[in-house]
């Protein structure tokens, strides 16, 4: 196969897994930072756009299109990021629980 295929190949594939993805992600931010607050809910969308964007450019470095997996590694540093802002908030699991009532 020739350089210029492979290279279409490999946008067309990040091209598809974008337009899946970049939403895919702002979505689980959001979920992630709602037990937060609705103030928590765009940094959510944020953090999970930024994730996206990092571990694609990270996955496009050290593989191909038929070999990346990269959500479960957006959906950790997600989850990290969040929990880094509850333990800076000094926010527990009780308090969130009681919060929704």
């Amino acid at each position: 196969m020739s350089k210029t295929l492979v290279v279409l190949r490999e946008a067309a594939a990040g091209a598809a897994t974008a337009c899946v993805a970049l939403p895919l992600s702002a979505a689980a931010g959001v979920l992630v930072y709602s037990q937060f607050g609705a103030e928590f809910l765009a940094i959510g969308a944020i953090a999970g756009l930024i994730t996206v964007v990092v571990g694609g450019a990270l996955a496009s470095l050290f593989y191909d299109s038929l070999s990346a997996r990269t959500p479960q590694l957006g959906q950790a540093v997600v989850k990290t990021i969040a929990r880094e802002l509850a333990e800076r908030l000094r926010i527990t699991s009780t308090e969130l629980q009681h919060a929704d009532r």
